[in-house]
């Protein structure tokens, strides 16, 4: 009887327990909290967590809890880090969510167009790397071609969009994934490249002037025939936006001729794209309007006329932009000449 009574005892007090152990792990502290950002410390286990939760306001403390945590969870892997939390929580979801390794990612957007530093100084807002560190990293040949990109510089290849990041994240990763997106927007660069006899290197580089172009959106696969046929008949390219970059850059020559981005006085390309295509300037380079413009006139209403020849282009300034000199652009001869 003594016997039977003890079983009996202790299995009130075991179903006792779980109760509560269970009332304690699937009731919140607080189901209208608030959520709120919350740095998880690294390299703590469940119990720890819970522990800091509990000075964080998020759970309640109790022995039950340790018991759980110590004994009766199984161990997985927390990874530390923000993470959007709060009293709404219950002790086993607060768990979840720190193992699931879901943390919390901030928002930031990147302008079509955008330089490696605007970027490197967008981001470093948000918080989410060191500008410096960034710009570095970005420039870095070795890792731009371990990227394929295929130049000196990830410039051109870090992607316009509005980005989702969690903080923590190294340069490296982060140029990593712009520079993924840039390939999946366009999978056929390499080949709408090789067929206008340009490497993809050299088409990001045109989407970037045409990015940049003084057009509306509706010209641009017409602004870049006009580049691309300037660039295949040895015309200077002259994009304003291009001679700018180059007059930006550290340790920029006096002398524009000795610019590698001058596209009035030099022939040829810039040496790097000048800034990120958005997705459609990046549409226009690799299929461009079937004409061969060399020369455009600007016209009413922003547009412009796109002429083959300079006889097409002096009607076009008599008729749109009369008494306005003639201004041809420099002719170094057929590419490769």
């Amino acid at each position: 009887m003594v016997f039977a009574a003890v079983v009996l005892g202790l299995t009130v007090l075991g179903y006792g327990f779980l109760g509560a152990l269970e009332d304690r792990l699937v009731t919140p502290l607080d189901p209208a909290g608030t959520r709120r950002i919350v740095q998880v410390p690294e390299d703590i286990d469940a119990r720890e967590l819970l522990r800091f939760a509990w000075g964080e306001d998020l759970v309640p403390s109790s022995w039950i809890l340790d018991v759980y945590a110590s004994y009766l969870h199984t161990p997985g892997r927390l990874v530390g880090g923000e993470y959007e939390l709060g009293p709404f929580l219950t002790p086993v979801q607060l768990i979840e969510r720190v193992e699931s390794g879901g943390l919390f990612e901030h928002t930031v957007s990147l302008p079509a167009g955008s330089t490696i530093e605007e970027v490197a100084a967008r981001l470093g807002r948000a918080g989410l790397t060191d500008p410096e560190a960034f710009v570095a990293a970005a420039h870095d040949p070795k890792r731009a071609e371990a990227l394929g990109v295929g130049g000196p510089s990830v410039e051109g290849f870090i992607y316009p969009d509005v980005w989702a990041f969690p903080r923590g994240l190294p340069a490296e990763e982060l140029l990593r994934r712009f520079v993924r997106q840039v390939f999946e927007a366009l999978p056929s660069l390499e080949r709408s490249a090789a067929r206008l006899g340009l490497t993809p290197y050299q088409l990001v580089i045109v989407a970037s002037l045409v990015e940049h172009g003084p057009v509306p959106d509706e010209e641009r696969r017409l602004y870049a025939a006009l580049l691309i046929e300037r660039l295949q008949k040895g015309f200077a390219l002259e994009v304003a936006a291009a001679d700018e970059y180059g007059r930006q850059r550290p340790g920029a020559p006096a002398d524009p001729r000795d610019d590698p981005w001058n596209t009035t006085d030099r022939p040829g390309l810039p040496r790097t794209p000048i800034g990120s295509p958005s997705l459609s300037a990046l549409r226009a380079a690799a299929d461009p309007a079937d004409t061969e413009p060399v020369f455009m006139v600007r016209r009413g209403g922003g547009r412009h006329v796109y002429c083959p020849d300079s006889a097409c282009y002096l009607r076009a300034l008599e008729r749109h932009a009369p008494g306005r000199r003639p201004q041809f652009p420099k002719r170094f001869g057929n590419r490769g000449s």
